[in-house]
């Protein structure tokens, strides 16, 4: 992920990139494929990309929002506790339906 954002010369290019891999990550949150999400997250928020200030300010607001909330939920804090909230809540919530 890193290196085909990086292939990219402009920052508009990059910005572009880094949003279709943002859309990507949604798709599998939604798919509840986390060890997938997990990756592009990680990737996306590696020092090499999200140190490209200039791209990010390319980035559309509400996918930098996301992807941010996104950052929150594969946090490892309290031994990644977000996720595993994450994982239960959607677990009970399909198994009522």
């Amino acid at each position: 992920i890193n290196e085909e954002i990086l292939t990219y010369d402009t920052n508009f290019q990059r910005a572009t990139v880094i949003e279709r891999f943002i859309e990507l990550a949604k798709e599998l949150y939604e798919m509840n494929n986390y060890n997938d999400f997990f990756t592009v997250i990680l990737s996306l928020y590696t020092p090499c990309i999200i140190n490209l200030t200039k791209t990010f300010s390319k980035v559309d607001l509400n996918k930098k929002i996301l992807l941010e909330e996104y950052v929150k939920i594969i946090s490892t804090e309290n031994d990644y506790v977000n996720m595993k909230k994450d994982i239960h809540k959607k677990i009970f919530k399909d198994s009522f339906k």
